[in-house]
């Protein structure tokens, strides 16, 4: 089983580079990644408000058991073992059915966030959250033998903010120290990964502007493999206007 792990943060072409992967037959995954952050946050303090969009209604201990029954697979009785947390997300990943997934769009892996609940109170996803999901994800892999892969994708942070004014300034969730605050983060982190040579960068500018082999190249990058790239519709990228491009 190969899993790919796209790191990227929002208005950085996070959907496009999904839909290239989705077009090659590379399907993206995301209950079994919520499990284990629910997972993560729960193996901290089972009793807290979650701290998941989605799930602001329920303890992290009870999100643990909701995702587990989403995906019915059977939910670890002991939080704290490795042995039976690894268990619970093997099993979740396994009945997808795929031999091959992605995932990204899952910017708790990316920077902190305020998670605002229904009944208005805020909670805050921190960057100490973010790295523990991290190492619990690469503990996860490594014991259940996945073939693991990371990749980013950066787009110039001046873009990002630009993009993310245009977007959400109107509908007030655009704050500008929050977004600072994240790109920030985000840009902190690619640049401490801590293998360059297995962990590649994509420009986001490179993707939209590459053709032919140039393009192939950056696929492979991607971990396409030669017949997933015969397969990607790149009419994705060259179908496309400056218009959509300013805001995807």
């Amino acid at each position: 089983m190969q899993l790919i792990q796209l790191h990227s943060m929002s208005a950085s072409g996070t959907h496009l580079v999904l839909d290239l992967y989705d077009s090659a037959g590379i399907k993206k995954v995301d209950d079994p990644i919520l499990l284990l952050q629910a997972m993560s946050l729960a193996r901290k303090s089972a009793d807290e408000p979650c701290r998941m969009r989605d799930y602001t209604k329920l303890t992290a201990g009870q999100t643990v058991e909701e995702l587990s029954r989403k995906l019915s697979v059977t939910s670890p009785a002991d939080l704290s073992s490795d042995k039976e947390c690894f268990q619970c997300f093997g099993a979740a990943l396994k009945d997808m059915g795929r031999e091959r997934m992605v995932f990204g769009h899952h910017y708790y892996f990316s920077h902190s966030q305020t998670v605002t609940a229904a009944n208005g109170d805020e909670r805050f996803w921190t960057v100490e959250d973010r790295d523990n999901v991290q190492n619990l994800l690469g503990r996860a892999v490594a014991s259940l033998g996945i073939d693991f892969r990371q990749v980013a994708v950066l787009r110039n942070p001046v873009d990002i903010y630009l993009s993310q004014t245009e977007r959400f300034e109107e509908n007030r969730q655009f704050e500008e120290s929050r977004l600072d605050r994240e790109i920030a983060e985000f840009f902190q982190l690619i640049a401490n990964r801590p293998d360059p040579v297995s962990f590649p960068i994509i420009r986001y500018e490179d993707l939209c502007r590459a053709k032919g082999d140039g393009l192939s190249r950056l696929l492979a990058s991607l971990y396409f493999s030669p017949e997933d790239i015969k397969r990607t519709d790149r009419g994705l990228i060259h179908g496309g206007n400056m218009e959509k491009w300013r805001l995807y």
